[in-house]
């Protein structure tokens, strides 16, 4: 009977999504997730020459067809070239032991920011009658290969001083990939401890300090620019605007959610009145693999049948046990379906091998609930299996476009550590039918998050997010659905 039940809410969630979507969905596009719908006859793109047959493939033929049209500005001190050369030629000025990984965001940053400079839907003439303003300096680069105590305060001006930011600032949209630049918190000592609602007290009490010099925070920015910066919409790794409105604190707190590393992310007014998360879409890039389509075929002749490899080193937030829970045990790794490789780490080249050749890739919470996992798995072709119930509240991507059971297998945390062999086996049984579905959400959100796909669609949902961000349905959290799990017989 679970099984069943199981093959319903698969059947039937995607017409739910479909009503969540539609409420979002600005401009006449509408996301329906019915089977079997048939091309226009008045259409004619050369990649969908043939019958669109899944709700995944619809939906790109509606983002390919949108009426969007944007302006980027070319305003070099904008721009920022020494930073973007220093960082394209790996010469960077940030000289700290912490956060390296900043400069993978480097490279996130500016193959998303050279897909949108080069896209035909930029214009060029008559700005004002864009329908969205992309800011292209380039924040993650500077962060780390330019100077963001010289350099940004030089482009902010810049950006002040233009006439399109003086009269249309709500049209604005900067993307970013660090996770401190936005955040709630950024600015307040890390000793203080807030309740929720008593941030924008705290920011002005800080102000009024005599004696006392404002910093900015590491990307340049000062309080002064973030309340410049209000009504401009961002795109962040981070749902700022769900995870403090949405998410109650007791679910936090429960989750482990509540720890020191957490807390920039936690409690308080978002920045900015509109913004939408990219999540970590960009790991998608990390890997230099095929960009051909999983397919089913494809998919069936893989080797292993799941790949998971974590560091010794403990994680932050009490999510050791969760990354550790299928590599301590060998009768846990022996009860997986088999072969599967499981275990620490090992050379980046053999875990990049098997990576490509795996059907299933546990994706598990770390140390926040975000994961780069799922946009390599994604990239990959390997079906994500995700341990992590607060990702959808805490850093979706394209939240008005897809759900994360579109092109993941989520499993529920409790079921994970209650027995991870057994979770993992029952959610991976799937129909010839609903693997085919998890199939076409994969290839649909690799063609979303990689600018290089031959018939990419990453700038027609950039695009398209930003406007839906900007209504207020976006905001309204009971419109969105929890996350369906798989379902784990007893």
């Amino acid at each position: 009977m679970k099984k069943l039940e199981s093959a319903l809410i698969r059947l039937v969630l995607p017409l739910l999504g479909a009503f969540v979507a539609v409420q979002l969905l600005p401009r006449g596009i509408r996301l329906e997730h019915v089977e079997n719908h048939t091309q226009p006859e008045h259409h004619h793109h050369h990649e969908e020459e043939i019958p669109v047959k899944s709700s995944s493939r619809y939906l790109a033929q509606q983002l390919k067809e949108a009426p969007y049209r944007y302006y980027m500005y070319d305003d070099p001190v904008m721009t920022q070239k020494k930073a973007r050369d220093n960082a394209r030629n790996e010469k960077w000025t940030w000289t700290r032991s912490w956060g390296q990984r900043y400069k993978d965001y480097v490279k996130w940053e500016l193959a998303y920011l050279k897909a949108l400079e080069e896209h035909p839907w930029r214009i060029f003439d008559s700005p004002e009658t864009a329908d969205f303003i992309v800011i292209p300096i380039p924040i993650n680069a500077i962060s780390v290969a330019g100077d963001p105590k010289e350099d940004t305060p030089r482009a902010l001006e810049a950006l002040y001083q233009h006439e399109l930011f003086q009269k249309f600032p709500e049209k604005h949209v900067w993307m970013t990939f660090l996770e401190y630049a936005f955040a709630p918190r950024i600015n307040l000592p890390s000793r203080v401890i807030l309740e929720p609602g008593d941030l924008r007290g705290k920011r002005k009490r800080k102000r009024k300090q005599k004696g006392k010099k404002e910093k900015p925070d590491a990307a340049g920015l000062y309080m002064e620019d973030y309340a410049r910066l209000e009504n401009i919409t961002t795109a962040l790794p981070v749902d700022h605007h769900a995870w403090n409105h949405k998410v109650p604190y007791s679910i936090k707190e429960q989750q482990g959610w509540t720890c020191e590393e957490m807390q920039k992310f936690s409690w308080g007014e978002p920045f900015t009145k509109h913004s939408w998360s990219m999540s970590f879409m960009g790991a998608a890039l990390d890997l230099k693999t095929s960009l051909e389509p999983l397919t089913v075929e494809s998919f069936q002749n893989k080797t292993y049948h799941y790949l998971y490899h974590s560091r010794t080193t403990p994680s932050v937030c009490n999510s050791t046990p969760h990354r550790h829970a299928l590599i301590i045990s060998n009768q846990t790794r022996e009860a997986l379906h088999q072969p599967c490789s499981i275990g620490f780490d090992i050379d980046p080249a053999e875990w990049n091998r098997r990576f490509k050749d795996t059907k299933f890739c546990p994706c598990i919470r770390g140390d926040n609930p975000n994961t780069r996992c799922v946009f390599r798995s994604i990239r990959a072709g390997c079906i994500p299996i995700v341990v992590s119930d607060l990702l959808e509240d805490f850093a979706p991507v394209y939240k008005s476009l897809l759900r994360l059971k579109d092109y993941s297998i989520p499993i529920r945390e409790q079921d994970f550590l209650q027995d991870p062999a057994k979770a993992l086996n029952e959610a991976t049984k799937t129909t010839d039918e609903e693997l085919a579905i998890l199939i076409d959400g994969v290839n649909l959100l690799k063609r979303m998050v990689v600018p290089s796909y031959p018939a990419s669609l990453f700038v027609e949902a950039f695009a398209h997010e930003t406007m839906a961000s900007q209504q207020s349905d976006y905001y309204n959290y009971s419109l969105v659905g929890t996350v369906q799990y798989a379902s784990i017989g007893s």
